[in-house]
């Protein structure tokens, strides 16, 4: 069962220790309060898993998070789909561990899709 207007972001990294704290930071600032955002490490061998613990307890009291660690990496497909089950957004956005947003991202896809 999904909660209306709620967006699940589900971020997937594999050794994306450049880019994952931008990536987080850019989900976290976005205008559209009503998120959640699944963060997995996919078995990385950098430190993006540690940049990713540091990183959620820092923002998890303000922000609805779940971080899963791989030991291994994963095939991406069956990744997204094991964390999919775990969504609860009536709107999910598939995120990279090396992307980021524009802060009204979100609000803007809630509200076109709402159109639909």
């Amino acid at each position: 069962m999904y909660e209306s207007n709620l967006v699940s972001v589900i971020c997937i990294a594999y050794n994306h220790e450049k880019w994952i704290e931008k990536a987080l930071e850019s989900v976290f600032l976005q205008d559209h309060s009503s998120k959640e955002l699944i963060i997995v490490d996919n078995g990385s061998s950098d430190q993006t898993s540690e940049i990713i613990r540091t990183w959620v307890k820092r923002h998890s009291e303000d922000l609805e998070v779940s971080a899963y660690y791989k030991s291994a990496a994963v095939p991406y497909c069956e990744l997204f789909n094991e964390m999919l089950n775990l969504a609860k957004g009536e709107f999910v956005v598939d995120f990279s561990g090396d992307d980021f947003f524009y802060p009204h991202h979100l609000s803007a896809s809630v509200e076109r899709l709402s159109q639909v």
